[in-house]
């Protein structure tokens, strides 16, 4: 093998997917630190390259969007090929994914923060990937006892209009069972658009009535009012496709493991920018916290900005949240300092000091009081998670739908 190692990228980027864009992007930040990578956008790596007047057939390695043919071309020439197309049919491949259970639960997790109690998802639930989600949402719904949840399973045919229009008919009779506030996850902007029209039709707001976290970010489109979207963290999934890969030239290795990477978090925007409670002194306290997380606020500043004694807001926290003001605090500091340490280019201090700690130690302790782990070993725990393909269940191998088929 030469010095140079030759990847063909074949991830569609004739499409304008920004996923596809993104991925691409995490596949170039690891070539320019590797320094001996050659990358070669190829959509089509059984064709070769061109290279010296001449056409060559042999890659070093392969980052794809695999469908089962390419995947039997690797296999039949011994070129390493990881995938990062989730809803790839073939089987037994190595490859960097979304961790989709994860995304489920920081939605709903969200959501409970903004102090919701009814939840919905609206997403096709014919595909795989869609009921992941679903299941993360319903895990983490399920741990604060919840369950006030219903989910609608909207059609992905754009070009039928007349099948679109029955979809959107069906999800406003589906909204009939919802009562103001509540919480939706809609995997489609442009269902997440029909959504707030058939709200605004019934006198609900945004994000007053009702709550939208959405599965695509596009900050273009995503106006009037402005989308919380998940980050599914599609740069980083490119960098450990091509870290993988990196991985198995050297070591000869196809493993037919699969990473799956964790979202980096919710990008709030107007949608979510609410907070949610029976009671307007509880609300104002948590509209106020929101506002300074990242200084150093007492409870006694807290009651003083919402005109209440101390004693007051103590006993309507642990009468509406079920537990003290104090804690609520930590707990949402705890929570931004998650999607911090997300960012790896952060040291630990910075992030005690951006989510309201006066020193790295305190951070530290409630910290690990509330999570278990330190934040350093967070941040390594959460970095991506290993799984056997060939030993996996349903939920490993969820590969169709969305985002992750197109």
């Amino acid at each position: 093998m030469s010095d140079v190692r030759r990847i063909a990228i074949a991830l569609e980027l004739q499409h304008p997917h920004p996923w596809h864009q993104q991925i691409y992007s995490g596949t170039q930040r690891y070539a320019r630190e590797a320094g001996d990578w050659q990358c070669i956008i190829q959509e089509d790596p059984q064709l070769g390259f061109q290279f010296g007047g001449s056409t060559e057939k042999s890659f070093d390695g392969i980052i794809a969007r695999a469908s089962p043919d390419l995947v039997s071309y690797s296999r039949r020439e011994h070129v390493p090929i990881v995938n990062t197309w989730y809803s790839t049919t073939a089987t037994g491949i190595s490859g960097v994914y979304p961790d989709l259970i994860a995304c489920g639960q920081l939605a709903a997790k969200n959501f409970l923060d903004r102090g919701l109690h009814q939840f919905g998802i609206i997403s096709n639930m014919n595909f795989k990937c869609q009921r992941v989600i679903r299941d993360g949402f319903l895990s983490a719904l399920s741990e604060e006892g919840k369950s006030q949840f219903s989910y609608f399973s909207c059609d992905y045919d754009y070009s039928n209009p007349e099948i679109i229009n029955q979809s959107i008919q069906k999800m406003n009779d589906w909204l009939d069972q919802f009562q103001s506030p509540f919480g939706l996850f809609i995997e489609s902007l442009f269902y997440t658009r029909q959504l707030i029209h058939l709200c605004q039709l019934r006198g609900w707001s945004v994000p007053e009535d009702f709550a939208i976290i959405c599965g695509h970010n596009d900050p273009e489109f995503s106006r009037s009012p402005s989308i919380s979207a998940i980050d599914f963290n599609f740069e980083e999934i490119g960098y450990a496709a091509a870290r993988k890969l990196d991985q198995m030239i050297r070591c000869g290795d196809q493993n037919g493991l699969s990473e799956y990477i964790p979202p980096r978090g919710v990008i709030e925007r107007d949608s979510t920018d609410h907070y949610h409670s029976v009671d307007e002194i509880v609300r104002k306290s948590l509209d106020y916290i929101s506002r300074n997380l990242d200084r150093h606020i007492t409870i006694d500043q807290i009651a003083s900005e919402v005109g209440a004694s101390t004693r007051t807001l103590q006993r309507k926290f642990y009468k509406h949240l079920g537990r003290a003001p104090s804690a609520e605090l930590r707990r949402l500091r705890i929570s931004l300092a998650k999607r911090l340490l997300g960012d790896e280019e952060k040291t630990v201090k910075e992030v005690a000091f951006q989510a309201g700690f006066s020193d790295s130690k305190r951070f530290r302790e409630a910290f690990l009081a509330e999570e278990g782990v330190s934040p350093s070993e967070y941040r390594k725990k959460t970095a991506s998670t290993m799984i056997d393909l060939n030993g996996a269940g349903d939920t490993a191998k969820s590969n169709e739908g969305g985002m992750f088929g197109t």
